[in-house]
C-alpha cells in the first residue's frame, strides 16, 4: 500500500471471511498527509528544494580531478513539508519531518558524460526518495584546461614489479590518474590484453606460481579520470589518428577504430597518449 505523497482521501478494503464461508467488504477511508521535500542534506550535499517544482535550489558540481566530486550522494536527511488532510481539505499551515534514507538512487541524463570541457557543461539529474518523489539536481561538468605532465619511468620491474597508477597530491580530492593499456604474455606465451587503473599510487601487478616471467608491453595513458572503484571515467573511440599512435606503439593489434580506450586532458587528446614501456614481472 503506496498512497500518493501529495495525500488526500484514498480507501483500502477489508475483505471478511466468516467461518460458512461468507464474505463481506468493508471500505475504510483513510486520509494522508501531504508530504513535500522542502530539503536534502547529506555529507557531500546540501540544497533547499523548490515544493512547487521538486527542483533543487543548489548546484552540484563535478570538479575534474576530485573523485569525491563524481557522483551524488545516495545517503541523505530529507525535511518534508508535511499538511495533514481532513473532511475540510488540507490544512492551511505546514508542519516539518524528518526521515533518514539510507539509498535514494540517481539517475544522469542520456547525454551526460565525464569529460574535460573548457566551458561548463549543465545537466539535469533526478534523485528519486522511496516509491514516489523525485528531486531534480543541475549538475554540472566543471572545467580543466590544464595540461597533465608525463611522468618519467612509470614503472619498476623484476620481483615487485608494479606502474605508478596516481601522481597527484592526494589519492581522491586532488589525483593524477594514470591508465594502462597493452598487453601480456608469461615466458613467450600467447599475448592477453591488458588495461590497468586505480587510484592508488602504485598497482602492484599479479603474482604467477612458479616465479614464471611476465612479459608487459603498456602504453601509459596521462590524466585520465577514475573513479573510487578504479574505473577510468573519460573514454574516447579510437580515430585514425589514434589508431596510428597504437600501431606504432606496437598495441594496435588489440584495437581497431570505434574501440573504446580511456583517454586523458590534452589539447588534443591524442596527445595524453605516453610512449610505451616494456618490462618483466617475476614475481613468485
Amino acid at each position: 500500500f503506496y498512497p500518493s505523497y501529495m495525500g488526500g482521501k484514498t480507501y483500502v478494503y477489508a475483505i471478511l471471511t466468516t467461518p460458512s464461508g461468507l464474505t463481506q467488504s468493508l471500505r475504510i477511508t483513510l486520509y494522508v498527509q501531504k508530504m513535500l521535500i522542502n530539503n536534502i542534506s547529506s555529507s557531500g550535499y546540501t540544497s533547499n528544494v523548490n515544493t512547487d517544482t521538486g527542483k533543487a535550489v543548489n548546484t552540484y558540481t563535478i570538479t575534474p580531478f576530485n573523485a569525491n566530486s563524481y557522483s551524488l550522494p545516495s545517503a541523505y536527511t530529507v525535511t518534508f513539508s508535511t499538511w495533514k488532510y481532513t473532511d475540510s481539505g488540507f490544512a492551511t499551515s505546514a508542519g516539518t519531518e524528518s526521515k533518514k534514507i539510507n539509498y535514494a538512487p540517481v539517475t544522469m541524463p542520456s547525454d551526460f558524460e565525464y569529460a574535460f570541457n573548457s566551458t561548463e557543461k549543465t545537466y539535469l539529474a533526478s534523485i528519486k526518495f522511496g516509491s514516489q518523489q523525485r528531486v531534480y539536481v543541475e549538475v554540472k561538468m566543471g572545467t580543466w584546461t590544464t595540461s597533465i605532465p608525463h611522468t618519467e619511468n612509470p614503472y619498476s620491474s623484476g620481483k615487485n614489479a608494479y606502474v605508478k597508477t596516481n601522481v597527484g597530491t592526494n589519492t581522491t580530492t586532488s589525483t593524477r590518474p594514470i591508465a594502462y593499456i597493452g598487453y601480456a604474455y608469461v615466458e613467450k606465451g600467447k599475448k592477453y590484453k591488458v588495461e590497468i587503473s586505480s587510484l592508488e599510487k602504485t598497482y602492484y601487478l599479479p603474482k604467477f606460481k612458479g616465479g614464471r616471467e611476465v612479459t608487459y608491453v603498456l602504453v601509459p595513458i596521462f590524466g585520465v579520470m577514475v573513479d573510487k572503484n578504479g574505473t577510468v571515467l573519460t573514454k574516447t573511440e579510437v580515430t585514425q589518428e589514434i589508431k596510428q599512435i597504437l600501431d606504432a606503439q606496437g598495441i594496435g593489434e588489440f584495437y581497431q577504430i570505434g574501440d573504446t580506450i580511456p583517454i586523458g586532458y590534452a589539447p588534443n587528446k591524442a596527445d595524453s597518449i605516453g610512449t610505451k614501456i616494456e618490462f618483466t614481472s617475476n614475481r613468485g
